[in-house]
């Protein structure tokens, strides 16, 4: 056991253990009771003459009633309005996203969020919750004040659209005014709740209404409601003996502080790292910089592990209080205990610079670990500490002073460029003029780009004398370059101006004004008119000799036509005139310009004049606008004449490939009918393509019945007929040698046609089953040797079929014969082409085998190879659980350290903890989770639960959840999920809904499928949902959307520059084998280069890896592409497997059941066959989706979907009740 004991020590660099999370109650807990009695002078509250009273509700002119949480919510009209603008759903998700991973979010996006409140009109209460969580302390980069303005905007919003109140609701305003440092009134909230009826305080309210009173120390006014809770039953948790301990810190009652800690220890809890944290904060803000240390090496003793987020919360709260000069010493211990630069880092600084704390905020970036931006270029950390104090206005002589620090401190070059963009596109142009100065001085070269953040500020106030200053600085800093700055002053401050109502002559003269040269004003003026329409005065001075810019011209001449109503002689004029400074190079521009003009709103007469006068003036177009030049005209009825004499003009013809659609095929029934209507004529090509119909879908009789019929008539079968005969002999009839006869006489009537591998494979499949493990070889041995070259230019072996064959094979030979016979025939199919090499699937098998056996050593040899000659490393769960089991210390460690280096070692170390946990190893468990630096990624936690629902581990599931709760970047929501859903399957609705009652106390946003989740199972209890239940089509639409690592994200752009499909695919096969989820971003992003390569095969191929690891989010993104009709199909169908494979079927088929238009774009056979291997439980539900909106659907395609698969399986019952409802409804 004692081996057992030392197995987490190498897993880790410093570890210690983690708290416990206990739910103690406080009415069974009388030594709590009497501790917390002990620490309050009196029992009496007394309220702070400041503090502002609480509203009596929190909007007060809501005109529809506050729900009650026990009362069910009328859904209909809300989830209306949502499913008809997804646009709020979106953004909600990117947030809960951006805290989920970084822990903040910006006022930008929250502003965006409260726009589109107003725009939807509605708001559900689960997105009342979220608006109000991002107004409080999420908003880092704000201060305190800022976010309360901020939050009193949203409670406005949320009033105006009739928001509806629950006591969830309620807390998240509570919770956002503690958060923001805003006075309110326990005693009155308390009052408040009392008497409006329908809102109940539940823990959480009662928690925030204790830390409000601790929050100035006032332990009386916290024993009060600690009274309250007591007499409601309702338990005390560790967040309530934080606040206590922040109210005697708060007090100055250290002691008491400390009493507190062992009360919580005397109660079956232990103190936490959030427990000190409070502690080390009361004291930081007293300047007790002793007493912190202290705490650290107490916590330390305690074995308690600190995040960065707890120091750095330490040092914020140094800083707030004007006590800096213990901060290095905590900065010290950052260093020492936070391995890599982080989120929470970030964090910090963005509050302190939000403070003012510039210096400090250096400070703590001097001492963060910035070893992963060494050696690359573009990718340096100082931008982020710009960028927000510039947001926040800093001045700008202390920001090039801490740009100059950084520079000469930490190694890292701070570009003014840089800066200069983030001045420019933050602060006002006076601001961002002063970082040009300095960059003058340092002889920088000055982009125009920078300035046009602040053109189109100024142009849309309509503040002409802004947009003069800014283009006066402009043309100054970009000195010698003034015809480039032309486009950019017409597009970001003429134009706009122009369009604003100002006289075009005072912004001429007030560029001309700022500098810029008299030929650069001519142009700019040549543009002005045009985007008036005054064609002619343009022609004129065209045809003075000014110079005018091309690029201008062509796009605005489209628009100049219709704002000169229609004057086509002088639209001419001008083309003509700009033909005679540029003669030859102006055809495309001219091209563009007619066929633009065809395309906006013209009469027939309009249209006919036009083209007229371009006939006249033998205007020339070149070739490839022949084709749209001319359908545009006849859609607007100009005369067949008019266009013939068009002709002429068009010169450079360029030839194009026009592309048809594939014809649909024929279903199985359609093909029969018309077989039926042909009265026995005979039809070969009809028969012979309906027998190769029957033997793909397995209709053994049909396929016998018609073969007799074409045997009659002497009818010469070719090989794909022969080869699929012999397919359905082999996998459907089982009959060895009647497949052998086939096959026979494929070599002898057609010895050059080779594929027909799949045929070889389930004839050795039969071999095997008879214990023939020779003849099996024989068999594929023989197709091998000739027909090795066919195999091999097909790409046989990248085939998906090939593929599960093979593992079929493989499994087959697992059960008749030992481990090393089941490895001796994987390196056979292997080695004769029949599947690739680094197939995982088989080697997945092989490792079964040997894992089956048992045996350590030949388990770790076997693993060790593949890692070696695959990289990667199959059933490596299976093998640290048997190694544990076997208290293998050594063993399990070589294991760690060959699967690390292929999975990477945060993926290994989470497989690791869920290992331990399934092995009841929890102390283990917890120490591995230690491990400074690890972060959490959802695929190997996912899969760990996944392992425990479907084994029924109710213990090692709650462990699991428990032990990574703390865990950086976790998807708690997801774990919950998880959790929820193994109570579910015990019909537990107790402990369900005291999992989804974490989600308010630990702040989380549930997702609408768990929200709709948790609605049907209290639904199937004959209980109603307490919140508004989320549509089919938003839980489609919001899936998880996991963010891959930064420096994999980074090779793939540069994959994507070099057009390197292979890396490309590399890199995605690396992200899969550390257990980083496919971002969406990424994802979209390679299917996007594939269609645009227009490679539709490996666009397929990427399609089905995506559904086979079960990735719905990037599926769900590459379906909002433009696809094809097929691929549009294909996607769909890749979706179903998907959801499958990540086992969320339950999901989809409660979307196709509101939505059963689509269910002919979602089904295949394979999807219905895996769905029946999968969940057969589910099968009846599809079947009984596809009945009730039978009319909606495809009908042909989804009845012969069903058929195929009814008589595949013998259901004869199913497929009479088919038959009948297909025959009735047609």
């Amino acid at each position: 056991m004692a081996a057992v004991m030392r197995m987490a020590t190498p897993f880790r660099r410093r570890l210690v253990s983690l708290h416990r999370f206990v739910f103690t109650s406080l009415g069974r807990e009388s030594s709590h009771a009497a501790a917390v009695r002990a620490t309050a002078v009196h029992w009496r509250y007394s309220v702070a003459e400041t503090e502002v009273p609480v509203a009596r509700r929190l909007y007060a002119s809501v005109a529809s009633p506050v729900i009650n949480v026990n009362e069910k919510p009328n859904n209909s009209a809300t989830i209306d309005q949502l499913s008809s603008d997804s646009a709020l759903a979106d953004l909600l998700k990117q947030l809960d996203d951006q805290v989920r991973r970084w822990g903040r979010v910006d006022k930008e996006h929250v502003h965006r969020l409260l726009s589109l409140v107003t725009k939807h009109g509605s708001v559900s209460t689960q997105q009342s919750i979220m608006v109000l969580k991002c107004t409080g302390s999420l908003l880092v980069k704000e201060s305190p004040s800022e976010r309360n303005a901020l939050f009193e905007k949203a409670k406005s919003v949320l009033q105006s659209v009739g928001a509806e109140v629950n006591v969830q609701v309620y807390n998240a305003m509570l919770r956002a005014k503690l958060e923001n440092k805003q006075p309110f009134s326990p005693v009155e909230v308390l009052s408040e709740l009392e008497m409006e009826k329908h809102l109940l305080p539940n823990r959480v309210t009662y928690q925030l209404l204790l830390s409000k009173f601790c929050e100035k120390g006032d332990i009386e006014g916290a024993s009060t409601i600690l009274e309250h809770m007591k007499s409601q039953n309702l338990p005390v948790n560790e967040i309530i003996f934080n606040a206590l301990v922040k109210g005697h810190v708060t007090k100055g009652d250290i002691s008491g502080a400390k009493a507190v800690l062992t009360t919580m220890s005397e109660s079956g809890m232990d103190p936490t790292a959030d427990t000190y944290k409070t502690l080390m904060c009361g004291l930081a803000e007293k300047g007790d910089i002793a007493g912190v240390q202290e705490c650290i090496k107490e916590a330390e003793r305690a074995s308690i592990k600190f995040y960065g987020r707890h120091l750095y919360d330490v040092v914020v709260s140094m800083a707030s209080n004007g006590q800096n000069e213990g901060i290095d010493e905590i900065l010290s211990q950052i260093k020492e205990k936070v391995s890599r630069y982080n989120q929470d880092a970030l964090n910090c600084i963005f509050q302190l610079v939000a403070e003012g704390h510039d210096d400090i905020a250096y400070r703590v970036f001097s001492a963060m670990d910035h070893s992963r931006f060494q050696g690359q270029p573009g990718q340096s950390p100082c931008t982020t500490l710009m960028r927000i104090m510039i947001i926040k206005g800093r001045p700008v002589e202390k920001v090039l002073e801490i740009r100059n620090k950084l520079q000469t401190d930490n190694k890292f070059s701070v570009s003014l460029e840089e800066i200069a963009n983030l001045a420019f596109h933050y602060q006002h142009s006076g601001y961002a003029l002063k970082v040009l100065e300095a960059m003058k001085k340092e002889g920088c070269d000055i982009k125009q780009h920078y300035f046009w953040p602040v053109l189109k500020d100024a142009a849309e106030s309509r503040n002409v004398k802004g947009a003069m200053e800014a283009v006066a600085g402009l043309v100054k800093c970009m000195e010698g370059k003034d015809d480039l700055v032309v486009g950019t002053i017409f597009r970001w401050a003429i134009k706009p101006l122009l369009l604003k109502g100002e006289p075009l002559e005072t912004l001429v003269s007030g560029v001309r004004d700022a500098g810029l040269p008299e030929a650069e004003v001519e142009m700019l003026k040549i543009a002005g008119l045009l985007s008036l329409g005054k064609l002619e005065e343009v022609a004129k001075l065209i045809n003075a000799g000014t110079k005018f810019s091309p690029a201008i011209l062509k796009s605005e001449l489209v628009q100049s036509f219709s704002q000169s109503k229609f004057n086509s002689v002088e639209l001419i004029k001008v083309i003509q005139a700009a033909q005679s400074q540029l003669p030859s190079h102006f055809i495309d521009a001219q091209s563009g310009v007619l066929l633009g003009n065809l395309k906006t709103p013209l009469t027939q007469a309009t249209a006919t004049k036009l083209v007229t006068e371009w006939i006249n003036a033998d205007l020339k177009l070149f070739r490839n606008f022949e084709k749209p030049v001319k359908l545009e005209l006849q859609r607007l009825g100009v005369a067949s004449e008019v266009i013939q004499k068009m002709n002429s003009l068009f010169v450079d013809q360029l030839q194009e490939q026009i592309s048809t659609e594939e014809l649909k095929k024929a279903s199985i029934e359609e093909m029969e009918q018309r077989l039926e209507r042909s009265k026995g004529f005979r039809v070969p090509i009809l028969e012979r393509t309906l027998l190769l119909k029957y033997g793909r879908a397995g209709m053994v009789e049909k396929a016998d019945s018609l073969k007799r019929v074409l045997d009659q008539r002497g009818f010469i079968y070719g090989p794909d007929i022969l080869r699929t005969l012999g397919t359905l002999a082999a996998k459907d009839k089982k009959n060895l040698e009647e497949a052998l006869t086939y096959k026979q006489q494929l070599e002898t009537e057609h010895p050059s046609f080779g594929s027909y591998a799949i045929l070889v494979l389930h004839i050795a499949n039969l071999q095997l089953k008879a214990k023939k493990f020779e003849d099996a070889l024989s068999t594929m041995q023989r197709f091998s040797s000739l027909h090795l070259s066919n195999l091999q230019k097909s790409g046989a072996a990248d085939g998906y079929i090939n593929a599960d064959l093979c593992r079929s094979l493989l499994v087959t030979c697992s059960e008749e014969f030992e481990a090393a016979k089941v490895h001796q025939l994987c390196d056979f199919l292997c080695q004769n082409g029949f599947v690739k090499e680094d197939t995982f699937s088989l080697a997945n098998q092989v490792m079964i085998a040997y894992i089956k056996k048992g045996d350590a050593d030949e388990i770790l040899a076997v693993l060790e190879n593949y890692i070696t000659k695959l990289n990667k490393a199959p059933q490596f769960s299976e093998v640290f659980r048997i190694l544990i089991e076997k208290e293998d210390a050594d063993r399990l460690q070589k294991a760690v350290d060959l699967v690390a280096t292929v999975s990477g070692e945060m993926s290994t170390l989470l497989h690791l903890v869920a290992s331990f946990i399934e092995c009841n190893k929890i102390r283990q468990a917890r120490k591995v989770l230690e491990t400074p630096g690890l972060r959490a990624l959802t695929k190997p936690l996912t899969e760990a639960c996944e392992r425990f629902l479907n084994s029924d581990k109710e213990k090692e599931l709650e462990q699991l959840v428990e032990c990574t709760k703390t865990l950086q970047g976790i998807d708690r929501d997801e774990m919950l999920l998880q959790l929820m859903r193994l109570y579910a399957k015990r019909k537990d609705t107790k402990k369900l809904m005291e999992v989804f009652s974490l989600y308010e106390e630990e702040r989380i946003r549930p997702r609408p499928r768990t929200l709709r989740y948790v609605a049907k199972v209290l639904e199937s209890q004959g209980q109603h949902a307490p919140f508004e239940v989320p549509s089919a089509e938003q839980v489609l639409e919001e899936s998880p959307q996991p963010a891959s690592s930064d420096t994999l994200e980074t090779a793939a752009q540069d994959a994507f520059k070099e057009k390197d499909v292979a890396k490309i695919m590399e890199i995605k096969e690396k992200m899969d084998a550390q257990g980083e989820e496919l971002s969406s971003k990424f994802v979209t992003n390679v299917a996007r280069f594939l269609l645009t390569r227009k490679d539709n095969q490996m666009f397929r191929k990427f399609a089905h890896q995506l559904a086979e690891s079960g990735d719905t989010a990037g599926l769900l993104a590459i379906r909002k592409l433009t696809l094809s009709k097929n691929l549009d199909q294909f996607v769909h169908q890749r979706l179903f497997l998907a959801y499958l494979y990540k086992n969320k079927i339950e999901e989809l088929l409660d979307y196709l059941k509101e939505n059963p238009e689509h269910l002919s774009k979602y089904l295949t056979m394979t999807g219905i066959n895996l769905l029946n291997e999968k969940k057969p439980e589910l099968l009846p539900s599809l079947v009984s989706i596809i009945e009730t909106h039978y009319e909606k659907s495809d009908k042909s395609l989804i009845a012969g979907l069903l058929y195929n698969f009814y008589m595949i399986n013998a259901k004869t019952e199913e497929l009479d009740n088919l038959l009948e409802i297909s025959c009735y409804k047609r």
